[in-house]
């Protein structure tokens, strides 16, 4: 069975040592991330000992873009940390300014016009990449108290965001009673009872992780509602796997 780098889970049991020339090294064969097969190999190493730390670092891994990320840092020389790492996910469209307050942290409830778990690339505890969109470009209707750059020129990727679950808000009494989770200013466009019928739901954020700098959509096509299917993207987190002691 091939892992799936769209999924987050343990990688206790995979991979092994194999003796190569005067050395020994980790290895992890038939590695499976968005469709291409391959393999993850460590550093050789003078000792046996030494490939097992390697093995059990990599093995520590929740995806196997990070698994991939974490070989390559093992292999990079004295001095030089590799922070990059291979993603395959479904991306949720998000518009400015919301998708920057979901990155810092202050938005904790995205709003929607459908339950989570509706479609089949969005359900709770996946993690999807956050592609930023332009929207009105303004910050107009969001209760804005952090500092803002502009609006992008075209849409982007600025990180990996993962929902924990959804609520239908009953009336605007619910609604409102969450503003300082939605951060939807009161009588905005985005407020309750702006549009009809009106059906809104909840997604509660559970996790959120920025990228050094965003990622440009490039020619990669997206629909109304972001990537439904995984997109493979090579990014830099903010912050980085440490590396492991080698004794």
């Amino acid at each position: 069975m091939s892992w799936r780098g769209t999924k987050s889970r343990p990688l206790g049991h995979r991979g092994s040592i194999q003796k190569h020339g005067g050395g020994w090294r980790a290895h992890f064969s038939n590695v499976v991330l968005c469709d291409d097969v391959q393999n993850i190999i460590g550093p050789l190493r003078e000792s046996k000992k030494k490939a097992m730390a390697d093995l059990n670092f990599i093995r520590d891994s929740t995806t196997v873009g990070e698994a991939a990320a974490r070989a390559a840092a093992l292999k990079a020389p004295a001095g030089v940390v590799s922070s990059s790492e291979t993603l395959c996910l479904c991306g949720l469209n998000v518009q400015y300014p919301w998708s920057r307050l979901l990155m810092a942290g202050r938005k904790t409830m995205e709003v929607r016009k459908y339950a989570l778990g509706k479609y089949r690339c969005f359900s709770a505890g996946e993690q999807l990449f956050l592609i930023e969109t332009l929207g009105s470009g303004s910050t107009q209707g969001a209760m804005v108290d952090i500092a803002m750059a502009p609006a992008p020129l075209k849409a982007q990727v600025l990180g990996v965001i993962v929902f924990a679950g959804s609520i239908e808000f009953e009336n605007y009494d619910h609604f409102d009673a969450h503003r300082s989770d939605t951060l939807i200013e009161q009588g905005s466009f985005y407020d309750w009872g702006t549009s009809e019928p009106q059906t809104l739901f909840g997604w509660y954020v559970q996790h959120v992780r920025a990228f050094k700098r965003p990622v440009p959509m490039g020619h990669i096509r997206k629909s109304l509602l972001g990537w439904t299917k995984p997109v493979k993207l090579l990014v830099d987190f903010k912050s980085r796997s440490p590396r492991p002691p080698v004794s």
